[in-house]
């Protein structure tokens, strides 16, 4: 009897062990910590959108979610991009045909934030708003604040202010690749601002004969640009890790106004106390964008990104005359020379580029 039931035993486990598995066990996976991308089936063996897994319950994991025929989804919904940046801003150019050693020109460091809201559907169609403010403040002898001694008095270093605002809205559409990735093509409307300005003081000492002569000259550029864009961006998804890229073009028309102004006090021959001069023009300035970011996935809906960036407007852009007080024809309304009869000059054919990096928190929904 015993010997029966051995074999039967050992039968029964060999049954166990070499047999084809119930169909029913292998049509569903385990728990795992890791997000799960293959789908729960019904007994009848028919995907049904109530039994994939719901991606909700994945807090934690990189959104990765491929579709039942293998397709990886673009996630769609409201997203929104905050960041700051740490850009640069080329410096005025000299003034043609004046001699450039009375310039001083030099690139400006500058903060500024970095904004986008948008939403794309599920069929890849969306909008988006963008904004990107920068300004950046320095001196232009040795970007340092110090007096210097010109016959008997002082005179300030001249201080350069410049702000750049860029703000556009865009239709946009996203389309996925066969790699995994996509593409977003966009066109929309942009605005463009940049302005510079510039102070300098001056004073003379007090003599006997000659009385205390104290001078504030300053001058601004306002361009303000409207126009029409268009571009593409690429994105790629590497586990957590999403690495982008970024082209643009832009065609913009410039309204420019600029002005020189001139405080003056205590001079014996100074017409006023206070005087402007005022000038206007137009252009057209190409504007040409790129960059490239990358960013890592916290959780499913928060990433954390750094990227770089290239903005060059190309001409026809106004910046301010940084010749010294003493070499600015502008600089001294008293004597009667011809450039008062027309108003400033300012340099109407230079460009403005601003490149730098950025960082930032994303939000994806």
């Amino acid at each position: 009897m015993l010997k029966i039931k051995f074999l039967v035993t050992l039968a029964a486990i060999t049954l166990l062990l070499t047999g084809n598995p119930v169909s029913a066990q292998t049509t569903q996976e385990g728990l795992s910590l890791g997000p799960s991308t293959r789908p729960f089936a019904s007994n009848d063996g028919i995907f049904h959108g109530s039994e994939l897994y719901e991606y909700d319950a994945q807090l934690w994991a990189p959104y990765d979610v491929t579709s039942v025929d293998g397709k990886t989804k673009v996630k769609s919904g409201f997203y929104t991009q905050t960041g700051a940046a740490y850009l640069s801003m080329n410096g005025p150019g000299p003034v043609p045909g004046a001699d450039p050693r009375t310039f001083e020109s030099v690139n400006g460091w500058g903060t500024g934030i970095l904004l986008e809201a948008g939403y794309v559907s599920e069929k890849g169609a969306g909008w988006s708003a963008n904004y990107l403010g920068l300004e950046h403040s320095h001196y232009l002898a040795d970007s340092e604040f110090k007096f210097t001694q010109v016959f008997g008095g002082w005179q300030q270093p001249m201080a350069l202010r410049s702000t750049y605002n860029n703000v556009s809205v865009n239709r946009q559409f996203r389309q996925s690749l066969s790699n995994g990735g996509y593409v977003e093509p966009y066109v929309g409307v942009r605005y463009q601002g940049f302005f510079d300005e510039t102070n300098q003081d001056l004073t003379t000492p007090d003599p006997i004969l000659v009385p205390q002569f104290q001078q504030r000259f300053s001058q601004k550029t306002r361009n303000n640009m409207t126009g029409a864009q268009m571009g593409t961006r690429y994105f790629r998804n590497y586990g957590r890790y999403r690495v982008g890229s970024s082209i643009g073009v832009a065609a913009m028309y410039n309204d420019i106004t600029y002005s020189a102004s001139s405080l003056e006090g205590n001079a014996p021959l100074a017409p006023g106390p206070f005087q402007t001069l005022t000038n206007r023009a137009n252009s057209f300035v190409p504007i040409f964008d790129l960059g490239a970011e990358i960013s890592y996935q916290i959780t499913r809906d928060i990433s954390m990104r750094f990227g770089a960036e290239l903005h060059w407007s190309w001409q026809g852009v106004a910046r301010v005359d940084t010749r010294t007080i003493f070499d600015n024809p502008y600089s001294g309304f008293a004597s009667n020379i011809p450039p008062l009869q027309t108003g400033p000059t300012t340099i109407t054919t230079q460009d403005v580029l601003v490149a730098g990096f950025s960082f930032g928190i994303d939000w994806n929904r």
